[in-house]
This record gives structure tokens, C-alpha cells and sequence, in this order.
């Protein structure tokens, strides 16, 4: 059994250098650096990081299934050397070696919509942020007349001149001194973009933050200008929450798993640097969630509950997070046991005492009502009626259509080409909404049952394989998937699978140009392992282990 270890370690080794070498060698006669300089080599890189992981990983799979003893304890120390060694790597792939956007730390095209959209959110809500900019470009010299934009309130794109009731009374919405920063904030976007990103960020779908996170984010909006100075500090704040993120996840769940976790976060397609890095607050929900699990882990129950709480109301789909915690409470409840387990309560009241500090918060921040929540509601319902080609999720696969998709529906004639994809996407959604319906029973009734048998914080991850079953989320916030990796010390396979997962979403851009086919691959990918996890550990008690965690 050792010499098929050793075998797969020298593989991984021999993986690495080789991969390296070649990629270095595409770039003999430039600087030896310059391949991590480069989206295409850096994605080699990640790829090779990720099956690197799954040789390493299947190593120690092997080892803990052949049941060795002490004379192997030097071999298992170095297979978490070689993990560690991995994730190091993986951590700096993921900021693309410090390349961040290649010439630029922060994400423009972010920025625009959530610094913009915060700071000016008692003006514009969550429907006049095109339209006003549109105005406040016309007012520097820009063409107003002529020009296409998203209509935020329907979701659809119109010319200028549809919209121009609702132009025309955009001064009316600030003073006439916030107008004018408004007006320079906008010029400087303006100016940072360029013309043809510009035109094109118009296009985009708005500013769609829940009022929690409008709180922070619009006090930190206001009180730092629009400078690149002022963006790029608002954009390290995303670095602490990483940094700080990554440290509980050792504190909480040893060095195995939270090596296993980077891997997956660093080397997958779905959630890159390039989709929400150096962006504003947009790693706040991962940061609070992850945060609250390993508090969970380490009994700090009601600290755990109000950050995972706060993270819900931050992203609304981390409430899976409480409610496999609930499916474990409801069981206990169902067998008649009584009293409530002490940590499990002590959770719920966390959750608790962070509801009613928070909604409160955000309701009297703006309105003083609870408008601001229907206007919320109402947002939310828009964008559930506008499918994206970048969603993920079981309605995703459900609603595809083969002569419906993108590439044969696109129509760039249309103002919004993608007209026809969605209205398709919709009807056939429909027509399946029964078998969307018996899906989620089944699953409901698995994770039920495996939530019920495990510790609140195997219990609450346990909830997330709700998620891509009751929502359909663009692709970047699939990067929740790594909290699965904390299951390792119980499911040792767990770690290989999500490494092939990150491994094989590169086939998105490699074998489909077109987001919706590649997207609706790896919703497939990822039910299937939801799948698995929910029926290995409803059928099953797999052992769990505290000691075997790697901490």
C-alpha cells in the first residue's frame, strides 16, 4: 500500500514540474516570470494546482482506508506538508499571482455599481442608477438622445427616449450639491471604464444589494471619494475579510480541511479574481458565513449564530446555513426529546438577537418603514423573472433547452439579444415546475435525515446542499461549495471530488463559448455531487472523527 502511495506522490510531484516546465517553456524568449503574467497560464497553473491536489488526496484516501498504523504517521505528515504546499499556491492563484486584474487591483465595472449605487441609494433605490447617469453624462457632454439603456424597474433595455419622464426628474431626487458630486462621481466612472465599457456597463443589471448590507456599504460609500485612492481602499477591506476568513477556517477546522478549502477556492472556474475580486464588500457574506461555521465547530454557538445570520441577510441564500440547524432542532422535536439541545439553542438565539438588531438597523437607516424591504422584494422578483446565462443551479438545467439556447437564439438585432434565450428559458422553467417540485421534496427529505444525525456545524453545511436546489445563483457565488470541504474528517473522498469539480468547470470556456451550455454542465456537476453527499450521509453514519481533522 505504501509504494502505491509513494507512486501517486512522485506522479503529483512529476505533475507539478512538468506542468511548470511547460509553461515556462511557451515563454522561452521572454522573461521567465511573464506566463503568470497571463490569463491563459495562470488558469494552466490553477488546473494543474487542482489535479495535483486530487493525486495528493487520493493518497491519503488510500491511507486512510487501508487502516495503517503508527509506521505511517511520517507519510500522513507529509501529505499534509504537500497540502499546505498546495494551498499556498492555490491562495496566490486565486489573486491571479498578485496580477489581481492584470494592471489593476480594483474591478471597475463593480465599482460603478456598488460604490455608485450605495452612496446615492436614498436618491436612486434600486431603479434610477442608469437613468441618472445617463442625465449626469448628458450634463458633461455625452449623447443622451439615441442611447440604449436597461430600464431597471422592468429589467428591459430602451432607448433613452422611452425613458425620458423618469430622466428628466433625476435633479429632483438630490440636492444641488449632491447632483454635482454625483455628477463628478459619474465622470470619474466615466473616465476609468472607458467609452465602450461604459456604454456597456448600462447594460448590466443594476445595483441589487439587500438594505443590510446598504447600511455598511453606504457609510463607507459616503465617507470616501470616488478616487483611486479611495477605491482601492474601499477594495482592501475585501482582502482583510479574506485574510481574517481563512485564519478562523484553520482555528476552526485544522489545517487538512481548510488546505482542502483553499485548493478548491484558489483553482476553480466558477468564482475566479476576475468575476467579484477587488470588488466592494462582495466577500462580506463568504467572510461572515465561513466565520460563523468555525465558531460553530469550536462550540461558540451564539457568536456562530449571529454571524451566519448577518451573512444571510447580507446574500439572503446563506440562510441554508440555519436551516440544516432547524431540520436538526424539528428532529429532535419529532422524537420527543424535549428540551432543545443546549447548543443548538443557543444558536437559534444568536440568530435571533442578530434579527433584531439588523432588520431594525436597516429599515431606519433610509425610510424608517418597511418599504424598503418591499422594494427589496420587489427587485429580487424582477431578477428571478430575467434569467442570466452565468446562472447555476437545478432550475438551470431544468429550463435548458438545446434549439433554444444561446447561441442559436442570440439576436443582435434585438436592443437585448438575448431576448428570445430568456423568454425561452422562462417558458420551459414553467412546464417543468413540477418536476422542480418532486426534486426538492426528495432533497428536503435527505438532508432532513442526514442534518438530523450530525454536530450543529455538520449540520448547518449540511443545509447548503439546499442551495443550487431552491436557487439559481450567477456562477461566482458558487465559491460556497468550500465549505464542503470541511466535511473531510468525515467523508476523507470529499476533498478529491470538489478538486475534480474545480478541475473540470475549466471545460466551460474550453468547450462552450457561450456561458448558458457551460453553466448548465456544471449545474449538472454540481447536483450530482449534492446528490451524493445527501444519500452518503442519509443512509449512512460515517464516522466522526475530532481528532482526525488534521488540527
Amino acid at each position: 500500500m505504501d509504494r502505491i502511495i509513494f507512486s501517486l506522490l512522485e506522479m503529483a510531484q512529476q505533475t507539478l514540474l512538468l506542468a511548470f516546465n511547460l509553461i515556462l517553456a511557451d515563454a522561452a524568449s521572454e522573461s521567465w516570470y511573464s506566463p503568470l503574467l497571463t490569463a491563459k497560464g495562470i488558469n494552466q497553473i490553477k488546473q494543474v494546482i487542482a489535479v495535483t491536489g486530487m493525486l495528493v488526496l487520493t493518497a491519503q484516501l488510500m491511507l486512510y482506508k487501508s487502516g495503517a498504523g503508527e509506521g505511517s504517521a511520517k507519510l500522513r505528515r507529509g501529505l499534509d506538508r504537500a497540502l499546505v504546499v498546495l494551498a499556498v499556491l492555490a491562495f496566490c492563484s486565486w489573486f491571479n499571482f498578485f496580477q489581481f486584474h492584470f494592471g489593476r487591483f480594483i474591478h471597475n465595472w463593480e465599482f460603478f455599481h456598488y460604490y455608485t449605487g450605495a452612496k446615492y441609494f436614498a436618491e436612486l433605490g434600486y431603479t434610477e442608477l442608469y437613468n441618472c447617469s445617463a442625465l449626469a453624462e448628458s450634463e458633461a457632454g455625452g449623447e443622451l438622445s439615441g442611447r440604449k439603456i436597461r430600464d431597471l424597474e422592468s429589467n428591459i433595455i430602451r432607448d433613452t427616449s422611452e425613458l425620458g419622464a423618469r430622466i428628466n426628474t433625476c435633479k429632483d431626487r438630490f440636492t444641488e450639491e449632491r447632483w454635482e458630486v454625483f455628477r463628478g462621481d459619474i465622470q470619474y466612472f466615466r473616465q476609468l471604464l472607458g467609452p465602450d465599457r461604459w456604454a456597456r456597463a448600462l447594460y448590466d443589471h443594476g445595483f441589487n444589494a439587500t438594505p443590510v448590507w446598504i447600511v455598511a456599504g453606504s457609510f463607507l460609500a459616503n465617507q470616501v471619494p470616488a478616487t483611486d485612492e479611495g477605491l482601492e481602499l474601499l477594495g482592501a477591506i475585501d482582502l482583510v475579510l479574506i485574510g481574517v476568513m481563512w485564519c478562523l477556517a484553520f482555528w476552526g477546522f485544522g489545517v487538512r480541511a481548510a488546505s482542502i478549502a483553499i485548493i478548491f477556492w484558489g483553482t476553480n472556474f466558477l468564482s475566479p479574481y476576475y468575476w467579484t475580486g477587488g470588488g466592494f464588500l462582495r466577500h462580506d457574506w463568504l467572510a461572515f458565513g465561513l466565520a460563523g461555521l468555525a465558531l460553530l465547530k469550536r462550540e461558540k454557538a451564539f457568536a456562530a449564530g449571529a454571524a451566519i445570520t448577518y451573512s444571510a441577510l447580507l446574500r439572503l441564500f446563506p440562510v441554508f446555513l440555519i436551516a440544516g440547524v432547524i431540520f436538526k432542532v424539528l428532529h429532535a422535536i419529532r422524537q420527543g426529546r424535549g428540551a432543545l439541545p443546549r447548543e443548538e439553542f443557543r444558536f437559534l438565539f444568536g440568530c435571533a438577537a442578530a434579527l433584531l438588531v439588523l432588520l431594525p438597523l436597516s429599515v431606519f437607516t433610509y425610510k424608517g418603514d418597511g418599504n424598503l424591504w418591499r422594494e427589496f422584494v420587489a427587485n429580487i422578483e424582477k431578477h428571478a423573472a430575467t434569467p442570466l446565462t452565468n446562472y447555476m443551479g437545478l432550475n438551470t438545467v431544468l429550463s435548458y433547452s438545446q434549439s433554444e439556447r444561446a447561441a442559436i437564439t442570440r439576436d443582435d438585432s434585438l436592443a437585448d439579444p438575448f431576448l428570445r434565450f430568456k423568454e425561452s428559458r422562462l417558458e420551459t422553467s414553467s412546464d417543468r415546475k413540477i418536476v422542480r417540485a418532486l426534486v426538492q421534496l426528495v432533497f428536503v427529505v435527505l438532508v432532513f435525515f442526514a442534518a438530523s444525525r450530525q454536530p450543529a456545524w455538520v449540520s448547518s453545511i449540511l443545509g447548503m446542499l439546499l442551495v443550487p436546489i431552491f436557487s439559481e445563483l450567477t456562477n461566482y457565488y458558487y465559491s460556497f461549495l468550500l465549505m464542503f470541504a470541511f466535511l473531510s474528517s468525515m467523508r476523507p473522498s470529499i476533498g478529491v471530488e470538489l478538486l475534480t469539480i474545480a478541475w473540470l468547470s475549466f471545460l466551460v470556456p474550453q468547450v462552450w463559448h457561450m456561458y448558458d451550455q457551460g453553466f448548465t454542465f456544471m449545474s449538472l456537476l454540481v447536483l450530482l455531487f449534492i446528490l451524493r453527499q445527501a444519500f452518503s450521509l442519509s443512509f449512512q453514519r460515517p464516522p466522526y472523527k475530532r481528532e482526525s481533522d488534521g488540527s
